[in-house]
């Protein structure tokens, strides 16, 4: 979905104070000018757009969470050292569980200031998970005044849909009275943003189809962008479009792998795997099975590999810490991506879902695929390597 749950924070990376910070159109904008220029704007300017992060919608007063996300492998500093001398924005709604089409409509009026601005001639759009799906939209809807817009890349972002398990959502509802954490968890699968990327949501009704019908938060988001596009394809107008996925299927999970179980209040539950897919959980009470999922809630994570998400520990390890209960996690150390890599990179599939093949889509004019299993949006050095060689203009020498 775009959240990056971790098992613990980051280490603090020393901090380069922004030139800039401002707050504009309800989202947090922090600037860097090239180092040497303390106060001069720059021509060439990179944009980072932040998605899906309730908790760094916490952290919004915290510039130093976002700088040990972002800047890792340096990639911040490296965009402002480039021969050709660029300023860096991070751009973080305030509100990140909002949903992508208001953020997207507040992203529009910040692009058109920089587009205002008659110094700057170059802007790369850099969508971070979420982030890529905002910049997406303001984009397809600023068409006709773009010009300045060379590029745009998606990183982790779920252009086709993320999929956290049913089984874990309907697990967190279970569970929502008996812990915070859980509410907590609940209330962020169930904000507007969730809904639209989800591909299906644990309210959604069934109708006669194997699968959930799909959300009518989703529905609408897709709705938005097929009426913004150019013959089925969005971004046309954009000379350059790259996607990044984080992760290759390197590792799998054989059948009936047990990730985790939890005891206590009289309640036990697991949760199982088949492949590398979180299948199905079931949760007994007073030693009697009171929940199972069915064939229509074992929905697959990802059909090929992904970054690493660690939902489900910090699950397990809340459902520890908040109600005492005894918590066995296992397997924590391979891929649980629920962003397919087909999504990512914006491909077809259907998701047994045939109508996600007439979702509008972007022709992509590289993506890239990281090697081996990486957590959701961790910069590692190819992926900063790719972003660095792809940047628009000439004269990037570093």
């Amino acid at each position: 979905m775009g959240y990056v749950f971790r098992k613990q924070p980051l280490p603090d990376i020393p901090l380069r104070r922004p030139n800039l910070d401002r707050d504009v159109w309800n989202h947090r904008v922090w600037t860097w000018y090239p180092s040497g220029t303390p106060n001069n704007p720059q021509a060439k300017v990179v944009i980072f757009v932040w998605g899906f992060d309730p908790e760094g919608q916490r952290q919004i007063n915290n510039i130093q969470y976002f700088w040990n996300l972002i800047n890792r492998r340096d990639l911040l500093t490296s965009v402002t050292d480039l021969r050709d001398r660029r300023e860096v924005a991070v751009v973080v709604p305030k509100d990140t569980t909002k949903s992508v089409i208001s953020n997207g409509d507040d992203l529009v009026r910040i692009l058109d200031e920089y587009i205002a601005r008659p110094d700057i001639t170059n802007i790369d759009v850099i969508g971070l998970s979420m982030g890529g799906l905002i910049a997406k939209y303001a984009l397809q809807k600023m068409k006709g005044r773009t010009e300045k817009i060379k590029s745009y890349f998606s990183y982790d972002t779920p252009h086709r849909g993320a999929n956290v398990p049913l089984c874990v959502q309907y697990a967190t509802d279970y569970l929502r009275e008996k812990s915070d954490y859980a509410a907590l968890k609940l209330k962020e699968i169930n904000s507007d943003a969730a809904r639209e990327a989800l591909f299906y949501h644990y309210t959604d009704g069934w109708g006669d189809k194997e699968y959930p019908v799909r959300d009518p938060m989703r529905t609408r988001l897709l709705a938005a962008f097929e009426r913004l596009a150019e013959n089925g394809q969005l971004l046309r107008h954009i000379p350059s479009k790259y996607a990044i996925a984080n992760g290759d299927a390197v590792n799998r999970f054989d059948s009936g792998t047990e990730l985790g179980h939890f005891t206590g209040l009289g309640a036990q539950g697991w949760f199982n795997a088949a492949g590398n897919n979180v299948r199905f959980i079931h949760i007994w009470a007073c030693g009697h099975r009171i929940w199972q999922a069915t064939s229509k809630t074992a929905v697959p994570v990802d059909g090929m590999g992904g970054g690493t998400s660690d939902y489900l520990y910090t699950l397990l390890e809340g459902l520890k810490n908040g109600l005492s209960l005894p918590v066995i996690n296992r397997h924590m150390d391979k891929p649980i991506c629920f962003i397919p890599n087909q999504s990512a990179l914006d491909t077809r599939f259907n998701f047994n879902d045939p109508d996600t093949e007439n979702a509008s889509r972007i022709v992509f004019t590289k993506d890239f695929t990281m090697p081996g299993s990486t957590e959701h949006v961790s910069v590692h050095d190819s992926i900063k390597t790719f972003i660095l060689d792809n940047l628009s203009n000439e004269n990037k020498n570093r």
